[in-house]
């Protein structure tokens, strides 16, 4: 008579389910430079971080979702970032739980070594003067293999960034210097052209577009080219039916990689894991 087997339940975290995103119809015409598979992981990265800056991020965290997405979700494990946005962290590869521990009263904030993100640092010149450090490591460490890792430093301090784009291009560093304004006029990325310094505009409400830049500048530092200026502005008023998501939603719709099903099942997939990180920190805070 055969033995009964032992049941054991296993502990183990499984890994994140995606729920199934819509396909195009076969013989569709498909952007080689930006697949459609990527089309839906930047609306499904913009839809997370709008989630999450509406739950931690302050007011003076808070970054447009394009921003977030196109930026960050092709950087290299190793790749450095320098932006105090949960969203931006979250991307990069933090945990929700780490994300969502609080702070010890009285001490510094640390950062997230594990994933190479500097810790937020209130003198926006000493923080750009890290992320200039890091970035003559990479290229140090890179022996001139023309596939450095990058640093990717967002700021809202035209004054420092263009001193620190100035010595980065002068020593042909692995950054990108990406500088946030409200305004719908481009001007620091006209002022470093004129130091022979890439100044690349780009609608802050235009995840394709930002997409796009991020590519070329993160390739033109990897293979040795220097840095590289991003200047994330508004170019119009945005509306609810202009907002970044509305504006990608439409873009996905016409490649019939949209439906409103998916969408909601991605939102409340991750709040249900927004939910079970912040009851993981709660518990963990009480140890």
């Amino acid at each position: 008579m055969a033995s009964k087997a032992t049941k054991t339940k296993s502990t183990a975290k499984l890994p994140r389910r995606e729920p199934v995103a819509p396909k195009a119809p076969k013989g569709s015409w498909e952007n080689p430079l930006i697949p459609n598979a990527k089309y839906q992981q930047l609306y499904a990265s913009m839809l997370r971080a709008q989630i999450l800056e509406a739950k931690l991020a302050s007011a003076a965290q808070r970054m447009p979702e394009a921003v977030a997405a196109g930026l960050i979700i092709d950087l290299r494990a190793d790749d450095a970032l320098v932006s105090p946005a949960p969203s931006h962290r979250f991307l990069k590869g933090v945990p929700l739980k780490q994300l969502l521990m609080k702070k010890q009263p009285g001490l510094p904030e640390s950062g997230f070594p594990a994933q190479n993100i500097l810790p937020a640092i209130a003198d926006s010149v000493a923080e750009i003067n890290a992320a200039i450090g890091i970035a003559f490591t990479f290229q140090r460490s890179s022996c001139g293999d023309r596939n450095s890792n990058v640093v990717l430093a967002f700021t809202t301090d035209a004054t420092a960034c263009l001193r620190a784009a100035r010595l980065a291009e002068e020593h042909r560093l692995p950054i990108l210097f990406v500088y946030m304004q409200t305004g719908r006029k481009a001007t620091l990325s006209m002022r470093t052209r004129r130091y022979g310094i890439p100044g690349m505009p780009v609608d802050r409400d235009d995840a394709v577009a930002v997409y796009r830049v991020a590519q070329e500048a993160i390739a033109r530092a990897r293979s040795g080219g220097g840095p590289t200026l991003v200047e994330c502005m508004r170019y119009t008023v945005p509306q609810p039916s202009q907002s970044a998501i509305a504006t990608l939603e439409r873009t996905l719709k016409r490649k019939s990689l949209f439906t409103a099903q998916w969408k909601r099942a991605l939102s409340a997939a991750f709040r249900r894991e927004l939910a079970q990180a912040a009851k993981a920190a709660r518990r963990a805070s009480r140890l």
